[in-house]
């Protein structure tokens, strides 16, 4: 490859072509010393290679013509060239997460970048005036990549590789924050309390994450659904499955765009109950003086059942667990009086 004036090559026996007068002896000099001589051809081109390699460094090449008269003309103007045949030192490549390669290289020359492992340069950079370069990825590198480079010098000499191994440094997103519990069903709609209860088996969740990351919601350890956090990190999520009656811990966690997981929201405890209320139980009561019972105790009109409670419903009212023998009699009376007024007898709606 024909190197410019001035330029740098790493052949020490570079070849010179010219033209001079046809048939003419061309001596050719490096500064003041004759290197050889050639003959230009009958149309008067002529090249000439140094049978001796010249040394590193600068160079003044200058040839003259002697015609077949013993005429020697002028030298011609110099070329000026650097013959540099020391390979360079390995590149300098900085610690890298892969979304930048960068370092430092001898000043002008090429870097070649092997980012797959493969020996086969991918990319190539060149170092600024002062040595520094850098090159971007067109998709991040992942960590344990080990990257290669070499770099070749202004006159072509290539240097030994230099490596480093990609390292990326997992920065886990923050926890997701559940904000709401919502119950949609009536007749008592609107946020439950922590630790609440609720009849609707599907509450809407709303809460905070980082933005634009996804949302997995659980319930204990089973996992619920998934729901993605818009741009300012605002995310809702409603069960496709109800939930069934009983307590539920519900807990979130984010993963964020780089695919990183952070660690599970606070729980929400919440307890579902779908279930209606039993009816409530009915009464019998009569009136009766302030005297202690005793058993057996006179009737009460209390039905044949095993266990009812006693309430007197005077000045201050008593409840007394008691059971009743076949004949309605009390087999266990209160162990206190109970005041003048009425004696009742509660029942669940269910019994007998």
């Amino acid at each position: 490859m024909p190197s410019p004036a001035g330029g740098s090559t790493n052949d020490a026996t570079p070849t010179l072509t010219g033209t001079d007068e046809a048939n003419s002896t061309i001596s050719i000099f490096d500064g003041t010393t004759l290197l050889g001589t050639t003959t230009a051809d009958a149309s008067g081109n002529w090249t000439f290679t140094p049978t001796t390699a010249l040394a590193d460094g600068s160079h003044s090449l200058t040839v003259t013509a002697t015609d077949t008269a013993g005429n020697v003309s002028a030298a011609s103007s110099a070329f000026t060239l650097t013959v540099d045949t020391a390979a360079p030192t390995a590149p300098v490549l900085n610690p890298t997460d892969g979304t930048t390669l960068s370092g430092t290289a001898e000043a002008g020359s090429t870097v070649s970048l092997d980012l797959n492992g493969d020996g086969t340069p991918d990319a190539t950079v060149s170092a600024d005036g002062s040595g520094t370069w850098t090159y971007t990825p067109t998709t991040p590198l992942t960590s344990g990549t080990v990257v290669s480079a070499t770099e070749t010098d202004p006159a072509g000499n290539v240097s030994p590789a230099a490596t480093v191994t990609v390292t990326t440094t997992t920065v886990m997103p923050a926890a997701p924050v559940i904000s709401t519990v919502t119950d949609d069903v009536a007749p008592i709609t609107g946020g439950i309390t922590a630790g609440g209860s609720t009849n609707d088996a599907t509450p809407t969740l709303t809460g905070t994450a980082v933005a634009d990351s996804t949302i997995s919601v659980f319930d204990g350890t089973t996992l619920l659904g998934t729901t993605t956090a818009d741009a300012s990190g605002n995310w809702t999520f409603t069960p496709t499955t109800a939930l069934t009656d009983g307590s539920h811990s519900l807990t979130a966690t984010a993963t964020d765009t780089a695919g990183n997981v952070s660690t599970a929201s606070s729980a929400f405890t919440l307890t579902v109950d779908t279930a209606a209320p039993v009816a409530p139980g009915h009464q019998h009561r009569e009136p009766t003086t302030s005297r202690r019972l005793r058993a057996p105790s006179p009737t009460v009109g209390a039905p044949t059942t095993p266990r009812r409670t006693l309430t007197g419903t005077g000045r201050s009212p008593q409840h007394h667990p008691t059971s009743f023998d076949g004949h309605h009699r009390c087999s266990g009376p209160p162990p206190r009086r109970i005041p003048s007024g009425e004696l009742g007898l509660s029942e669940p709606r269910n019994s007998p």
